[in-house]
């Protein structure tokens, strides 16, 4: 039997949103653009399909008022675009045909896909970091580092990953995570997350 990815547990009473993101990282981003908002189930795409089955499935969930999915394009967006579109088509009910960054209404249940970086891009949420990144003396040394290893055959999410774990290596606590980043070195309010913003505000409300 496949084991359950992890899921938040439903609130035991009241409306609820049902937010499915990709992986720690890129929950740290979502919580602090949200901010503190109430009523919010989270979980991992590790099991895109998987999860929302459970949830789905889950006693509960008819009190659901919206349900979305942020996960990274990584090196195939159109691909990643109809994987995250047939999970959510799993709901009685649901669109099938969901574009990147568009929240629908269907029966009084929002419904949403966000493709990090912005849903054309091949990357992942360290690109989109990279693009809100504030120029520090230490770049340079990380560019020419890089260049010096030279082509690795790496995606470009993994490229920007690397860079981001070369620049935290000469940091003070060179084990810093590249999420650990938001709220330290990139702000959050960056204009660069301005389209994973208004996507959260329509789909889980301010």
């Amino acid at each position: 039997m496949a084991k359950r990815p992890p899921l938040d547990p439903f609130p035991a009473t009241g409306p609820f949103s049902i937010l499915i993101v990709d992986g720690g990282d890129d929950r740290r981003l979502v919580d602090a653009i949200l901010g503190a908002r109430p009523n919010i189930v989270h979980g991992k795409d590790l099991a895109l399909d998987l999860q929302l089955r459970n949830a789905k499935d889950t006693s509960g969930f008819e009190r659901a008022v919206a349900v979305g999915v942020v996960t990274d394009c990584e090196a195939d967006p159109a691909g990643r675009l109809v994987s995250a579109r047939a999970a959510i088509a799993q709901i009685p009910g649901a669109p099938s045909d969901l574009a990147h960054a568009e929240v629908r209404t269907v029966n009084g249940r929002r419904f949403g896909i966000f493709l990090v970086p912005d849903g054309d891009t091949p990357g992942g949420l360290e690109t989109l970091l990279r693009r809100a990144w504030g120029p520090t003396p230490r770049d340079r040394c990380v560019d020419d580092y890089l260049t010096c290893v030279g082509p690795t055959g790496a995606t470009v999410a993994n490229r920007d990953k690397a860079w981001l774990k070369a620049w935290t290596a000469g940091a003070q606590n060179p084990d810093l995570r590249p999420e650990q980043l938001i709220g330290r070195d990139i702000d959050p309010g960056h204009s660069t997350f301005d389209p994973l913003r208004s996507f959260l505000d329509a789909l889980v409300g301010r």
